[in-house]
């Protein structure tokens, strides 16, 4: 049995050969196991006596299987993963999610009393990453309301565990054996949509910057893959998402609302994913990115301000706080501000003076949006 841990977080798999002295692995042919199969759900159970010491696994369905690895000086740890991996994706949704008693089957004469275990498991790695995007989010962000019931739904798979009968050494008390049945069942389909308030907060896992070149494979990296998850249910959601997202530009979480302006800008343009159509009209959140040109972070106010220019003509509410941004010490803010009233077009004209005086800016790259914005209200 490998037991790896990070602080208070203990990540358990088995294998079938010996590994690391962290902790020895006793392992012993894996018995046949009587399975049954009824739908979306499979029924299974050890043989007669499954002595301490020895392992127990079965497949379970969608290339999963149920584990039950002998742990020395005695015990079995209770897991479920992809057939041949040490993956355990049971632990990741199945509290207490940072402790383990209730996934192990101790050597005390008590722990068969513990019975039946109820347990959730998710069915592949989405899953499991959006599974540990929710506990990140929950650990670091206690107020963000993601409980446990949001936490167990990330995965769609669930387990029951009956221990049926169990042998005692009349010597010491500990367990000699046991017998266990259990159940295990697997929804179908496609994963539900989650809600805006998830997906929002789930922005926070990402870079506020999207990657400058395309992979020349096309092949993302997960990160980036996760990414694209999240924003492809925003965009779907369309509409209905937007309150969540315009509350997002003033969430305490920084990496939220540098997230949510850098996602605005995204959907509200056509230059991150062309072929997707219609694009997100955003100008609900106009009061909400105006506010945001006042955040105490740079890269929000700078993002806010690029999100206001895909909104274009319908954006001039913002026009006196782009102008008063021109104003900052900051190089960020002041092309910010450029870009967001160029994308404004000619309704944003009273910027013209402002703009005219950045044109003698120490910053080339402020001179050169400069005169773009101008060239884009004069037009």
């Amino acid at each position: 049995m490998l037991r790896v841990s990070w602080g208070a977080l203990t990540v358990i798999g088995s294998t079938l050969a010996l590994v690391v002295s962290v902790t020895t692995l006793t392992v012993s042919q894996v018995p046949d196991t009587s399975r049954q199969s009824q739908g979306d759900c499979v029924t299974f159970e050890t043989p007669d006596r499954l002595a301490s010491g020895t392992s127990f696994k079965t497949p379970i369905g969608r290339g999963l299987e149920f584990r039950l690895s002998a742990e020395a000086p005695g015990g079995w740890a209770i897991s479920v993963g992809p057939i041949g991996s040490l993956n355990d994706y049971l632990w990741i949704v199945s509290p207490p999610f940072r402790t383990a008693p209730h996934r192990y089957i101790g050597t005390e004469e008590s722990s068969p009393r513990l019975s039946p275990r109820r347990f959730h498991f998710v069915t592949s790695k989405t899953e499991y990453e959006r599974a540990a995007a929710l506990v990140d989010i929950a650990t670091r962000n206690p107020g963000k309301g993601i409980g446990v019931k949001d936490i167990e739904q990330a995965g769609r798979g669930t387990l029951q565990l009956w221990i049926t009968d169990s042998g005692v050494n009349q010597a010491d008390g500990s367990l000699e054996w046991i017998a266990v049945r259990g159940r295990a069942c697997v929804a179908q389909g496609p994963l539900p949509i989650q809600s805006p308030e998830e997906l929002v907060q789930a922005l926070s896992q990402f870079p506020a910057a999207l990657p400058g070149v395309a992979p020349s494979t096309g092949v993302h990296t997960p990160l980036e893959q996760r990414r694209r998850e999240v924003y492809d249910q925003l965009w779907s959601l369309g509409s209905p998402a937007l309150p969540a997202l315009c509350r997002g530009l003033s969430d305490p979480d920084v990496q939220v609302r540098r997230n949510v302006a850098l996602f605005l800008g995204v959907a509200g343009g056509n230059w991150y994913d062309r072929e997707r159509q219609p694009r997100l009209v955003i100008g609900e959140c106009v009061p909400a990115l105006v506010l945001a040109l006042k955040d105490e972070d740079g890269r929000v106010r700078e993002l806010a301000a690029q999100a206001i220019a895909v909104i274009g003509e319908a954006g001039v509410s913002a026009v006196p706080a782009l102008i008063r941004l021109l104003g900052s010490a900051s190089e960020g803010d002041r092309n910010g501000a450029c870009i967001g009233l160029a994308g404004i077009g000619p309704a944003a004209r009273e910027a013209l003076p402002a703009l005219r005086r950045a044109l003698s800016d120490p910053s080339k790259d402020v001179r050169s949006f400069a005169q773009r914005a101008i060239d884009r209200i004069e037009r």
